[in-house]
């Protein structure tokens, strides 16, 4: 049996608080956004960020928890220099508990370190009959 599994370190490159008053601004790091109240609590985050991309980016309501966010799900390594003439746009959504005086932190995050890892392990699944025998029935 072998199992592939992925590990990478992200850390915060750069942040912003934005209110859901709708209008578009520029915020280093992070790029152009705009952050929109909607029906029943809800925020739209509309985010385009030019040249290098985040590797990861995080929507949260300002002074909230991290686990109440909303993350971009599309996680981006392309290195740096590959995405300098490149532009994307990020959209996410959230609930908020007042969207009428709450700011929307937007963070971004950079990729630190990334490692592969393959275990492999013989036994039960693909390894030989020896590895792992079958129980003995009984009264034999």
């Amino acid at each position: 049996m072998q199992i592939d599994y992925p590990l990478s370190l992200l850390i915060p490159s750069a942040h912003a608080d934005a209110p859901p008053d709708g209008q578009r601004r520029f915020y280093p790091g992070v790029g152009y956004c705009g952050v929109r109240a909607l029906p029943d609590s809800a925020v739209s985050v509309d985010c385009f960020k030019p040249g290098a991309q985040p590797a990861w980016l995080l929507v949260t309501e300002a002074g909230a928890a991290m686990s109440t966010g909303n993350t971009d799900v599309e996680l981006d390594f392309k290195p740096p220099l590959l995405g300098l003439l490149d532009g994307k746009r990020h959209k996410l959504s959230m609930m908020l508990r007042d969207p009428q005086s709450s700011r929307v932190r937007i963070t971004a995050y950079a990729a630190r370190a990334h490692v592969d890892r393959r275990l492999t392990v013989s036994g039960i699944l693909g390894g030989s009959k020896d590895s792992c025998p079958a129980p003995e029935a009984a009264g034999t």
